[in-house]
């Protein structure tokens, strides 16, 4: 995730910014010690679900969403396996 922010292009540093909140805040304290592989269809689901029940608006639970898709879209081509198909 770190490094899919990192390397993102036409962003400015403020977004950055906001991106790596992100992160910290709503997706690394559950998924950030797993491998790619590990982020299956129901883990992201579970966490989605968490973030709406803390009460966030639906703006930044689509956001952060939106964060941890473009990342995990990222993570195959870089090498990283891909999860395994939704159940």
């Amino acid at each position: 995730m770190s490094e899919h922010i990192d390397l993102l292009t036409g962003v400015g540093a403020e977004t950055r910014s906001h991106y790596c909140q992100q992160m910290t805040a709503h997706i690394a304290p559950v998924t950030g010690s797993l491998p790619v592989s590990a982020l299956t269809y129901r883990r992201v689901a579970g966490r989605v679900r968490a973030i709406t029940d803390k009460g966030l608006a639906p703006k930044t639970i689509a956001n952060v969403h939106g964060l941890l898709s473009a990342a995990m879209a990222k993570a195959a081509p870089w090498g990283a396996s891909p999860p395994p198909p939704p159940d």
